[in-house]
């Protein structure tokens, strides 16, 4: 028996079946190759900034060593959670444990140093959403004025 079709088209009772069939099969793909899909000028742009060298003052420098000591204690603890839990958790949380992981931006106001630990996107990185660390230092002192996560 066949269906009529809003066009007047007649198609086979099997038709939906075989569309879903079809569907699931190379949905995937598509989907990898979305995935895969070229990045946006922008992007690519961003990324080869991401591996050029890299002029770093003396004041930011030390704004960041400052930043990073309190940092690498979140690093630690990273490191120690990957131990407790398990699975994909594991992977996220070994990889969240290493400052090669992140990308350091700094800025600067008239007061203070702004400094952002933001898990990277180069390679191929788990997806992490949030995890930004944000530290303001004293432009005069180079002391913690105030920190803050952005989950």
């Amino acid at each position: 028996m066949w269906i009529s079709t809003q066009s007047g088209r007649r198609r086979p009772p099997f038709a939906r079946l075989l569309l879903a069939l079809i569907t699931l099969i190379f949905h995937p793909l598509f989907v990898q190759a979305v995935h895969g899909a070229e990045l946006s000028a922008a992007q690519t742009e961003y990324l080869k900034k991401l591996d050029e060298p890299v002029l770093l003052r003396g004041d930011y420098f030390k704004a960041i060593t400052i930043a990073y000591e309190d940092f690498s204690k979140r690093l630690a603890r990273n490191e120690s959670k990957s131990k407790i839990v398990n699975g994909a958790e594991t992977t996220r949380f070994q990889w969240l444990s290493h400052i090669q992981n992140y990308d350091i931006h700094i800025e600067q106001t008239d007061t203070m140093f702004l400094v952002y630990f933001s898990p990277t996107v180069r390679g191929d990185p788990p997806i992490i959403l949030g995890g930004v660390a944000k530290y303001e230092i004293d432009r005069k002192t180079f002391q913690v004025a105030a920190k803050t996560t952005i989950k």
